[in-house]
C-alpha cells in the first residue's frame, strides 16, 4: 500500500452504528413531518438540530436519541441559540408572562427578544 492510500485509509470515519443511524433517521423523519416548515421560518436545517440533540446528549448522559419529541419546541431552541430574531419573537409571543416573571424573580435582563 502506497503512503497515500495509508492515509486515506486512516482518515475515513466509521459510520455511525446501526441503532444510532435509526435513531438519527427517525430525528430526521420526525423533524422534516412535525417541525420542517417551522425550521424553514428560522432557517435551522435538520443536521443543525441532529448536533444540538448530540451535544446535549454528550453532557447528560443518559438521554436516548429515541425519547426526544416535541420536536416544534426543540427547532424553536436550536433557532434561539442560533439567535435567529425570528425565533425569539415568537418565543417572546408564546412565553412572554414566563419569561418576564423569570427576569423579576431572579433579577436579570430581559430576553433578547424582547426590547423593552
Amino acid at each position: 500500500m502506497t503512503s497515500h492510500a495509508a492515509k486515506t485509509k486512516r482518515r475515513r470515519v466509521k459510520p455511525p452504528a446501526p441503532r444510532r443511524q435509526r435513531a438519527i433517521a427517525r430525528l430526521r423523519s420526525e423533524f422534516f413531518a412535525r417541525a420542517g416548515e417551522l425550521a424553514t421560518r428560522y432557517g435551522i436545517s435538520c443536521d443543525q438540530v441532529v448536533i444540538h440533540l448530540w451535544r446535549g446528549r454528550k453532557a447528560a448522559h443518559g438521554v436516548r436519541l429515541r425519547n426526544v419529541s416535541h420536536f416544534e419546541d426543540l427547532v424553536l431552541a436550536v433557532a434561539c441559540s442560533h439567535n435567529s430574531g425570528r425565533a425569539w419573537a415568537d418565543l417572546a409571543i408564546l412565553h412572554e408572562r414566563t419569561l418576564d416573571a423569570c427576569s423579576q424573580n431572579y433579577g436579570v435582563k430581559p430576553f433578547p427578544g424582547r426590547a423593552r
